[in-house]
């Protein structure tokens, strides 16, 4: 059993507990609605709701359902998780392994693009009889960066320029 603590309203003569109309506090004029108690008119006292948990559900002959069994896997993960640290460095964990996935995914792409690039170069220049040379010629009709003029050579004009 747990014992939950909680707040309730009486009388303050009968000790008849009431719900409160908060609308009428502070205002001795003012009538409560239907059903409920003037809030100047009341006491605040504690009280206590008691929860029932069942420890051996089957010795009970209790059946659980599917929603319980589920939730207290949940807790039971969660607690097993989080005894090692607090739920928000897990957080950041997972953050950082996000973010050094993501790394390491782009830099994977940028040396796939650079790979296909030296490759690029190379059939380029072989295309063009040129083995010696490690970029393409321009493609454009247009003047390079370089200051040369495109090439009605350059064998793959639809994917490279200077």
């Amino acid at each position: 059993m747990w014992l939950e603590e909680y707040a309730e309203y009486a009388d303050a003569e009968s000790g008849e507990v009431f719900d409160v109309d908060w609308n009428t506090e502070g205002d001795l004029k003012a009538v409560p609605e239907d059903g409920l108690r003037h809030a100047d008119t009341v006491i605040e006292r504690p009280a206590f709701e008691a929860n029932w948990y069942c420890l051996d559900p089957d010795a009970a002959g209790i059946q659980v359902d599917d929603t319980f069994t589920r939730n207290a896997t949940w807790a039971a993960d969660r607690t097993t998780s989080t005894q090692s640290g607090s739920a928000a460095e897990d957080l950041d964990a997972d953050r950082h392994a996000a973010r050094a996935r993501a790394e390491a995914e782009q830099a994977e792409a940028d040396e796939r693009e650079r790979r296909t690039m030296v490759a690029l170069n190379k059939l380029g220049a072989t295309a063009i009889g040129d083995a010696g040379r490690s970029s393409p010629r321009c493609w454009r009709a247009r003047p390079c960066r370089r200051g040369r003029r495109s090439s009605s050579r350059t064998a793959w004009p639809g994917t490279a320029s200077c």
